[in-house]
């Protein structure tokens, strides 16, 4: 055998265990101090002229209005209490956090001690601005509520927050979940206004945990939210195209959320535009 070949080999395994070993070193270090990777400091700062301008505001203040409409759905709520099933503080707000993502907020959880929070960014010229949520329930009582703002307003009228949740905050993200998966079924009967339309979840799972909430968007302003029920009905009193879209929570707040288009018909009326368009273009797609 060629002696230089044979030391090339060798020489080519030591580089290989020496890369390995300080692979594994990496992976040590990393896993051992992972608060040093996951950690972030934001500000939160109260909307008002001294850290905005007024047409800032103006853009700021209807979106955190907007935000705190969807937490105030009673219907997203985990309806779990402090405690029930191990639910602690931070599993109200990991619950938050997920179930806003599926909205489009980027969220960050905060705890001091034993307590935990989440903030929710309303992005303003690429920049975020913090938007703490104060996600825990009084004792004992199921939240029907993802959470709450916890703003008031000054004597000038702007909204501040209280100043517990003002300043520099230490946060992380809310880590992976899988979110849940589900089918839908076209209601039976067809669409048509004054009937009671049958919509159903099918082959409903979770991956890593439990789903908690079946939540309903029939497009017309109506919302509804079941804990185990896959089925849900609901009747349209006018003609029209509307979105239907259904969100699966798991007790991560992890959300699937499914949609499609209904066409509800009126057989009495056939001035519906809607729905004239979505025949013209089932007929010729067939």
């Amino acid at each position: 055998m060629n002696p230089t070949c044979r030391v090339s080999a060798e020489g080519q395994w030591m580089t290989l265990r020496r890369r390995a070993w300080l692979g594994a070193l990496l992976i040590f270090l990393i896993s051992s101090s992972p608060i040093a990777f996951a950690q972030q400091e934001v500000s939160v700062r109260d909307l008002n002229p001294d850290h905005y301008t007024v047409a800032e505001l103006a853009f700021l203040v209807p979106r955190v209005v907007e935000l705190s409409d969807i937490l105030s759905f009673r219907s997203l709520g985990s309806q779990q209490s402090l405690a029930n099933d191990g639910w602690t503080s931070e599993s109200f707000a990991q619950y938050a956090a997920g179930v806003l993502t599926s909205y489009g907020y980027e969220c960050l959880i905060a705890t001091e001690g034993d307590q935990s929070w989440i903030l929710a960014d309303i992005a303003l010229s690429g920049s975020p601005v913090w938007i703490p949520i104060q996600t825990l329930p009084a004792d004992g009582e199921p939240f029907s509520e993802i959470g709450t703002i916890p703003m008031s307003r000054d004597s000038g009228g702007w909204l501040v927050f209280d100043p517990s949740f003002v300043g520099a905050v230490d946060t992380r993200s809310p880590g992976d979940n899988a979110s849940p998966t589900a089918r839908l079924r076209a209601p039976n009967p067809p669409g048509t206004t004054g009937l009671i339309l049958r919509f159903r979840a099918l082959a409903a799972t979770d991956p890593d945990g439990e789903i908690l909430v079946f939540h309903w968007d029939f497009g017309d302003g109506t919302y509804l939210a079941y804990r185990d029920n896959q089925v849900a009905t609901h009747t349209y009193t006018q003609h029209g195209l509307y979105a239907i879209t259904l969100r699966v929570i798991d007790n991560h707040g992890g959300c699937g959320v499914f949609a499609y288009e209904l066409l509800v018909e009126d057989p009495d009326n056939d001035e519906c535009i809607p729905c004239a368009e979505a025949q013209a273009e089932k007929s010729a797609e067939g």
